[in-house]
């Protein structure tokens, strides 16, 4: 089958085009809370996100067994402690609270999606969810390796050294 030239010159408009939309430097806040709307300039992201522990960090049997025990033991002193990291996003709009039943929230205000990484303005502390995020729509942490199979203090360190900014818990005195 031969292909005309026009239909190659289409197909490489059409293609451009694309990169050029995933290559913005911002994106709408709330887009970038719904890892659907990365789905289409990042299928195999998505995809690796969707079957990781990080999509699930809320939805976790573990998890939640041991935040209901952590709540309960510290009569609710845990606080906000655990969902910091399991489900920041839902943290940050208010939706939810320590004693919130998570399932009932949103997919996209579940677990650590790329709001999460892409939205990390600084770090504050090497530990106990220490990461500052903006609502800007800025897509922050580009060219940085895959975090879906890095341990949360690499993360951290890859963070610090993306923000240019040392955690206030680790500078000198």
């Amino acid at each position: 089958m031969l292909v005309s030239p026009a239909a190659v010159r289409s197909v490489a408009v059409v293609a451009a085009l694309a990169a050029a939309a995933c290559a913005r430097e911002s994106i709408d806040a709330e887009a970038l809370r719904d890892p659907a709307s990365c789905a289409a300039c990042h299928p195999d992201h998505t995809r690796e996100w969707a079957a990781s522990m990080h999509a699930y960090a809320s939805d976790d049997p573990v998890f939640l067994a041991l935040e209901r025990l952590g709540q309960r033991d510290t009569g609710g002193l845990l606080g906000e402690f655990c969902v910091r990291c399991h489900a920041p996003a839902a943290l940050r709009d208010g939706r939810t609270r320590a004693d919130l039943d998570l399932a009932n929230l949103p997919r996209e205000e579940r677990g650590v999606g790329c709001w999460a990484r892409h939205a990390i303005t600084d770090v504050v502390a090497l530990h106990n969810g220490g990461l500052e995020r903006a609502d800007d729509g800025v897509v922050r942490g580009r060219g940085l390796p895959d975090p879906l199979h890095m341990m949360p203090s690499e993360l951290v360190g890859l963070t610090m050294a993306s923000t240019g900014r040392v955690p206030s818990s680790a500078r000198a005195t």
